[in-house]
């Protein structure tokens, strides 16, 4: 895999997240934590999130959707990732782009 991993977090900030869509190539993952997990329940970002490209994969981490009470919610729109998946795309990423 030669996959870029972008790492979102600290910020539920739209721009930073259609900047982020817009950094990345075909095949990279796109991982929200932290504060970042609010983004898929925005309007704008839910439809930034719903218009890139289909070869991106972009995910939320499941212990930070629950720890904000949102695991259910947020399920319904974005694919949820636990930390061994978090981990095995870290081993699986060459590369890795952190977000703020």
């Amino acid at each position: 895999m030669t996959a870029t991993l972008h790492l979102v977090s600290g910020s539920a900030s739209t721009e930073l997240l259609a900047d982020c869509i817009a950094a990345a190539s075909k095949g990279d993952v796109i991982i929200l934590t932290g504060e970042a997990v609010y983004l898929p329940l925005l309007g704008v970002a839910s439809r930034a999130i719903a218009a890139a490209d289909t070869s991106l994969r972009i995910v939320a981490l499941a212990r930070d959707l629950d720890e904000r009470g949102m695991g259910t919610r947020a399920a319904a729109l974005i694919e949820v990732i636990d930390d061994h998946e978090m981990v095995r795309l870290a081993v699986a990423c060459p590369r890795s782009m952190s977000w703020y």
